[in-house]
């Protein structure tokens, strides 16, 4: 890694002072970390107004007490988001209750092709798995090694907390993430495609 900040940190975005007003530097990579998955299911929406708004709900997928960012020199960096395989339905489902609420409508077809244009992207995730739902940097850090400290950091949590496998789905075609999966143990145990075929998420697993 080069030009490494002199000082790293984690921290639960919750505990960090000030974070409401530092959404800004939060958003951004979590939006690039699931881009693909992103720009289907909120294909009508401000993306950033949305995935805000969730970091704020506690029963999101990215509530901020499930973010655990990368502080560097006093900087957010990056970070990631890891949830129980038994939790992630359920925080899923949150965040399409609220989309319906934001459309007026209990049942939205339109929210529903969405819904069906990214489900398939999906490999299935066992409860007792820990899953690694967004992990990524803020532009400034990006693709200078950072992302492997993020890993680092999630798999020594996952360790700790007693959980035997990790498991994360990535877009193909991101430049970073696969080859570093890959390089950490993860082995492909399925792919997802988008039912226009143009998407393609490689679903990963890691033993620990």
């Amino acid at each position: 890694m080069n030009e490494s900040p002199s000082q790293i940190y984690f921290v639960q975005a919750h505990k960090l002072p000030g974070i409401d007003a530092r959404l800004e530097r939060v958003i951004p990579w979590i939006r690039d970390s699931d881009r693909a998955y992103y720009d289907r299911l909120l294909a009508d929406c401000c993306v950033d107004t949305t995935l805000a708004r969730w970091a704020r709900n506690r029963d999101s997928e990215i509530a901020l007490h499930k973010i655990r960012l990368m502080i560097a020199d006093g900087h957010i960096a990056g970070g990631f988001v890891a949830v129980s395989g038994r939790q992630l339905a359920r925080r899923r489902e949150a965040d399409l209750i609220d989309l319906a609420r934001q459309a007026g409508a209990l049942v939205s077809p339109n929210l529903r092709r969405r819904i069906q244009a990214v489900y398939p992207l999906i490999g299935a995730v066992a409860h007792n798995d820990l899953y690694l739902s967004k992990l990524g940097t803020t532009a400034d850090f990006s693709g200078r090694g950072y992302e492997e400290l993020l890993l680092d950091e999630c798999i020594k949590r996952a360790e700790t907390v007693g959980f035997s496998r990790l498991r994360i789905d990535v877009d193909r075609d991101d430049p970073i993430i696969p080859d570093l999966c890959a390089e950490n143990g993860f082995d492909l145990f399925d792919r997802g495609v988008t039912p226009d075929g143009q998407v393609t998420y490689l679903n990963l697993v890691r033993e620990l």
